[in-house]
């Protein structure tokens, strides 16, 4: 008799006396590989589990340092923005020179023409 006969063999006699006992004695037995697979599946899992808790922490540094890395960066494009701010008044104070020197230039040009001699 193969197994699916045994159930239908115990669900013919119902509650009787001697399939109750059997049922409760067989499914266990069949349940039991289930069982042991539930118990298996995690220690299988688990590993991985591991896994996934420990890449965070293995990455977290590296998170950190690109965290920090702007931090550090960031004084160097604060002085880079700074700089044109600081150097703009000394070229526009040359670029006024350089007007007032070519319009005195150009009036001595027009009003004192060169002599010919």
């Amino acid at each position: 008799m193969d197994l699916l006969g045994f159930f239908v063999f115990c669900m013919e006699i119902g509650e009787d006396k001697v399939a109750a006992p059997l049922i409760e004695y067989v499914c266990p037995l069949i349940a039991s590989p289930f069982a042991l697979i539930a118990d298996v599946i995690p220690l299988i899992a688990s590993p991985f589990a591991l896994i996934a808790d420990v890449i965070p922490l293995i990455a977290s540094p590296f998170a950190l340092i690109a965290d920090v890395i702007p931090l550090i960066a960031s004084p160097f494009a604060l002085i880079a923005d700074v700089i044109p701010l600081i150097a703009s008044p000394s070229a526009l104070i040359a670029d006024v020179i350089l007007l007032i020197a070519t319009s005195s230039a150009l009036i001595t040009k027009t009003h004192h023409p060169p002599k010919n001699t």
